[in-house]
């Protein structure tokens, strides 16, 4: 798969901003005095702590990396969302890619099963090759 430079940035930035978030929600609930102060900001946390993890999904699936080195165990209750990870791979990669790269991939794909999606060259090359 091929992420363009300025997208990979792009991706990484907002990963490591949600990553700050993150820490900073932590210092937020431990400086809290109310109970309902706590739980509304643990809340928060819980959200941006799934927004970051499926950035990082996406950035992972977009590198070829195998789900099983991102996430060694994943309680059932706690599976990650396949079309929210689908919807950010699609903020950052080419248009003319988006097709390539569907639920059932990114399912395959937390299945721990090896998504390998063809270079385009060679699919180019290959349909040029069957017109002749």
């Amino acid at each position: 798969m091929k992420i363009s430079k300025d997208y990979k940035y792009c991706l990484v930035g907002t990963i490591n901003g949600l990553a700050e978030e993150v820490k900073r929600s932590r210092a937020r609930i431990s400086k809290g005095r109310t109970d309902i102060y706590r739980n509304a900001e643990a809340e928060t946390k819980k959200f941006i702590g799934s927004e970051a993890r499926h950035h990082l999904l996406a950035y992972a699936i977009l590198n070829g990396t195998p789900y099983a080195l991102i996430e060694k165990k994943c309680a059932e209750g706690n599976k990650p969302d396949p079309n929210q990870i689908l919807d950010i791979m699609h903020r950052y990669i080419y248009s003319f890619e988006k097709k390539r790269y569907t639920v059932d991939t990114v399912n395959a794909w937390l299945k721990g099963e090896e998504v390998m999606v063809k270079p385009l060259k060679k699919l180019i090359r290959r349909a040029v090759q069957d017109a002749i």
